[in-house]
């Protein structure tokens, strides 16, 4: 039974000759509402569809989940979304009685170009709850029944009902043999350990997931792949930016009102801004190079 396991940011814009048709509600907000709550316009993956392997119906119910623990007596059904006030998570693993879980969500995209490559983007976290403490995991992506690709590993130290869980980005891309397909993203254990078992709480997996789009997989565009953290937290001392590396970026950081705060010609890499005289407020950051543009948000507290 799902009750059995309680458990455990941006917005996005694409720039580019021919705009691709977008998941609707791609930042997966609404109400956290309760155990198996979904986002508006998105579906849980069945347990009985080809490329799910939960066991019954209640095996593949997705959590719609934000600060406020769902689960009872602190569980870790739980985390700061990377983006907006809300995102997905979901359980993959199995319990002493031949139960399999695997939760993931899906959306049919329609207005495709069949023969064009797009990029399908979003950010993944580890989340962990009290019976799934994995540190590792990821997302697999298909496109209808095909395979389109498993997500590189994200890797997660923070104890199961911390808040600050990480996110980072990630891009899987695919051929459209139609003008529309249905698209399914699926929790997998894909580390080392190789366990899927709930009895053994080391090796059960709760992953997140947060900001899907799609994009043109050709020219330059405009997306999301920085991991901006804030930390210490809840001090909010600095500002943690990761850019990709072997790249530089002309980076800057804008507050609500347009004011630029801090700015760094060829940044790469990890960079750490000094806020501690930041007002509470959004900032927004922009790192741009000849090929890309990125762009994230946070919020100092």
């Amino acid at each position: 039974m799902k009750n059995n396991f309680v458990f455990f940011s941006i917005f996005i814009l694409f720039a580019y000759s021919g705009r691709a048709q977008q998941f609707v509600n791609g930042d997966l907000e609404g109400p956290a509402s309760g155990i198996s709550a979904l986002p508006p316009n998105w579906q849980s993956v069945p347990f009985d569809d080809v490329n799910c392997q939960a066991t019954h119906f209640g095996a593949a119910t997705p959590d719609l989940m934000d600060t406020i623990d769902l689960g009872a007596n602190s569980a870790g059904l739980c985390g700061r979304p990377y983006s907006g006030l809300t995102f997905v998570g979901g359980i993959c693993g199995g319990d002493q009685a031949n139960t399999f879980f695997q939760e993931g969500i899906m959306q049919n995209i329609s207005g495709l170009e069949v023969g064009k490559n797009y990029n399908i983007n979003f950010h993944q976290s580890v989340v962990k709850q009290n019976n799934a403490l994995d540190k590792s995991g990821s997302w697999i992506v298909y496109i209808d029944t095909v395979l389109a690709g498993t997500a590189a590993l994200t890797h997660s130290e923070v104890i199961y009902n911390s808040l600050s869980i990480p996110w980072e980005a990630r891009s899987i891309t695919f051929t459209a043999t139609a003008t529309s397909h249905l698209i399914k993203f699926l929790p997998v254990d894909n580390d080392a350990n190789g366990t899927f078992s709930m009895s053994d709480t080391a090796g059960a997996l709760r992953m997140g997931i947060d900001a899907i789009s799609l994009s043109s997989a050709t020219g330059i565009r405009e997306y999301n792949p920085m991991l901006i953290s804030v930390y210490p937290n809840p001090s909010n001392e600095t500002f943690n930016i990761s850019l990709p590396v072997k790249q530089t970026f002309n980076l800057q950081v804008t507050d609500n009102a347009g004011r630029t705060v801090y700015t760094s010609q060829n940044a790469t890499g990890n960079i750490t801004v000094d806020c501690s005289n930041y007002s509470s407020g959004v900032y927004f950051v922009k790192a741009v190079n000849e090929r890309t543009v990125l762009t994230n948000k946070l919020v100092k507290q």
